[in-house]
């Protein structure tokens, strides 16, 4: 199937394709029987081909290694992608397994934008072990189910396993190198940079699925804004992956149902429950949607 793209994603397709000399961008790993060279033949070099087991058997895409400017490029000759039109290979429902500590924020945040545009029916999971931490998890919060009814319809699909680290925090200022002296046009360029990935960021906040639920939740934002660049904010508390709308899979039910644990289930679906927790509608015990677990628990109880 070849469809084309709308003229917004023509001109981001076609201005961020510059790759950094040197850089060590990550891998785009198609889950296949076919050889690597028909798969270079394909895909001109920029997906590689394996046949993946254990933790990724069921990951149709996996995306390892340190997200750099070209990336971009990896997700262009996986959907076809030539400046105009793109042809969707993949299998309905296809998973983009991730494993990434992070690394250029605007590049993540333009392949999010690409993978929306094409409709690109890529849910993702971070597996057993795994880490999807600062630009990766961008990666990861885009996932989603697409399908076409009367129009593509999109819902967002993402999940962890209950062992891996999803981590966000805020964009940093890069100097090429440490200790060395920068004059201030220099600063105010990196300076420049920063902000432009924060705006593209705040960006990602106002996306939505087609049942309304943020991308990013404002809570999630909240958590990234906050922690600073050397630090790691780590969704690994139900009530983090309840507040950043992430599903946690793969969770064993084989447990003592003792009181406490009937206290822990009953906050957990009030938490949930759309009448009592709205981003839109703020519920009476609620300080304000960005609060942290811990001013909303003391609120809460």
């Amino acid at each position: 199937m070849t469809k084309p793209l709308p003229a917004r994603a023509l001109s981001l397709g076609s201005a961020l394709c510059l790759v950094s000399s040197g850089a060590i961008a990550a891998t785009l790993t198609l889950n296949t029987n076919e050889l690597l060279f028909d798969i270079n033949a394909e895909y001109g070099g920029a997906i590689q081909a394996q046949n993946l087991t254990g933790k990724y058997a069921n990951c149709a895409v996996l995306y390892e290694g340190p997200v750099q400017r070209g990336d971009l490029q990896k997700f262009h000759a996986l959907y076809g992608y030539d400046g105009e039109y793109f042809s969707n290979s993949l299998p309905d429902g296809a998973t983009l397994c991730l494993n990434s500590p992070g690394g250029n924020l605007y590049e993540s945040l333009v392949i999010v934008d690409f993978l929306r545009e094409v409709f690109a029916d890529l849910q993702t999971y971070v597996a057993d072990g795994d880490l999807c931490a600062s630009a990766c998890s961008n990666l990861f919060l885009a996932g989603a189910d697409t399908f076409e009814g009367e129009s593509y319809e999109t819902i967002a699909m993402r999940a962890i396993s209950p062992t891996a680290r999803l981590g966000v925090h805020a964009p940093r200022i890069v100097l090429p190198n440490d200790g060395e002296a920068y004059d201030a046009e220099e600063v105010a360029a990196v300076y420049d940079e920063a902000i432009r990935d924060s705006s593209h960021l705040f960006a990602f906040t106002q996306k939505v699925d087609d049942e309304n639920t943020p991308y990013l939740t404002p809570y999630l934002y909240a958590r990234s804004i906050e922690t600073p660049p050397h630090d790691m904010y780590f969704v690994d508390t139900v009530g983090d992956a309840i507040f950043a709308n992430v599903a946690v899979t793969g969770i064993t039910y084989n447990v003592d149902l003792r009181s406490s644990l009937i206290d822990t289930i009953c906050d957990n679906v009030f938490l949930l429950d759309d009448g009592a927790f709205s981003w839109a509608f703020a519920p009476t015990w609620k300080p304000h949607p960005l609060a942290s677990i811990a001013d909303l628990y003391a609120e809460f109880s």
